[in-house]
């Protein structure tokens, strides 16, 4: 093995370990080192310089990319979506996982379909792995959604089973690849344009056509015969599985069942800092309340556009001594009630696992447009 591989296959390997004892930690004891992180930051960058000095191919959007991630995962700390753990971890990754890198990994193949897929050129790897993380999230929350409603929670049992929508499944995948087939007649072959196309398209139609079930069935009969006539029925049906998972997932969180289930109810003498609000504190002329949070709320406030005055966040950062103090204070003024605080679920197992997808499948936006290709 040259050098060039020796520096990739390192790279690789260290990225790994460093995502697997992120999750012993992370579940262990409910963070992730900073001495993890910040060495595996500085070990990525050398490395990857090593091999651009080497090789005297600099790319400097390599180095931009590491700051875009880092920012972008920073703004969703501020927004409450993760932890400061999981910005460094990802942080990380983004130094370690490069296109140039990831040619090291052994390939395979599915439905003919070479894996890892990777785009070269401007390409941010890290973001794939956000994107499988997330792909990772859906099918196992939604199964300690559903454990947890059962056995604790029964009363959202009618909200639970109103989120599974079978024929907006079907109308929402006929659509993506009826988007596909007008698409394919522009002769256009970048991805992103036909991901985006196909997105767009399926969102307009499926606002002014509505819950038409008369549209559903009249799309569902040339897709469907589609399918049976080249083969590719079970494509179509993993697809249809794929994408009901993530539309349950949506509906769980659009209903707020999500943060329904996840959050328990405290009494002040209870709190401990660093537990997270499920919901921020707000003020609005002399009362306080606990508003229902969701990320729209969350981008509204961070650009003064709230339903209130925010006196408490509920991001990840959790509560601090001052903020348990004004709880205090307002519990015994008989301001507030009970306070609702977010149940702690570890996210590093999930970055690993999407992590282990990325290096096995890539690129997922692209995978998933050859996948509708093959139906």
């Amino acid at each position: 093995m040259d050098i060039l591989n020796l520096i990739k296959f390192f790279g690789i390997t260290i990225l790994v370990i460093c995502c697997i004892i992120a999750t012993y930690t992370d579940v262990k004891y409910g963070l992730i080192p900073n001495k993890l992180t910040v060495s595996a930051i500085i070990v990525g960058l050398v490395l990857v310089t090593c091999y651009y000095l080497l090789t005297g191919s600099f790319n400097l959007f390599y180095y931009l990319s590491v700051v875009l991630v880092f920012i972008f995962s920073y703004i969703l700390w501020i927004l409450g979506v993760w932890a400061g753990g999981d910005v460094k971890l990802f942080t990380a990754i983004s130094t370690l996982l490069t296109p140039d890198f990831m040619d090291i990994i052994p390939g395979c193949f599915l439905f003919n379909i070479r894996l890892p897929l990777v785009s070269s050129g401007f390409s941010i790897p890290t973001l794939w792995v956000i994107v499988n993380s997330i792909f990772s999230v859906v099918p196992l929350l939604t199964c300690v959604i559903n454990y947890t409603i059962i056995n604790k929670k029964p009363y959202l049992i009618k909200k639970l089973t109103d989120t599974i929508k079978i024929s907006e499944c079907l109308k929402s995948l006929n659509l993506l690849i009826i988007g596909y087939w007008i698409f394919s007649l522009l002769n256009i072959d970048n991805p992103i344009i036909k991901i985006v196309f196909m997105l767009l398209f399926t969102l307009l139609v499926d606002k002014i056509i509505g819950d038409n079930r008369i549209f559903i069935i009249l799309t569902s009969i040339p897709v469907i015969s589609q399918q049976v006539y080249t083969g590719q029925l079970i494509s179509y049906i993993i697809e249809f599985i794929i994408l009901e998972f993530i539309l349950i997932f949506k509906n769980l969180i659009s209903t707020g069942i999500v943060s329904e289930v996840f959050t328990d109810y405290y009494d002040v003498n209870e709190l401990e800092e660093g537990m997270i609000l499920s919901n921020p504190l707000y003020s609005s002329n002399g009362k306080y309340y606990f508003s229902s949070y969701s990320l729209r709320n969350s981008l509204g406030n961070l650009f003064n556009k709230s339903e209130g005055n925010r006196i408490i966040s509920n991001n990840a950062a959790g509560l601090n001594n001052e903020d348990i103090v004004l709880l205090t204070t307002l519990s015994n003024s008989n301001m507030i009630d009970k306070i609702p605080i977010k149940r702690a679920l570890p996210f590093a197992p999930f970055i690993l696992s999407g992590l282990i997808l990325t290096l096995v499948f890539g690129n997922t936006g692209i995978l998933i447009i050859k996948l509708m290709e093959l139906i």
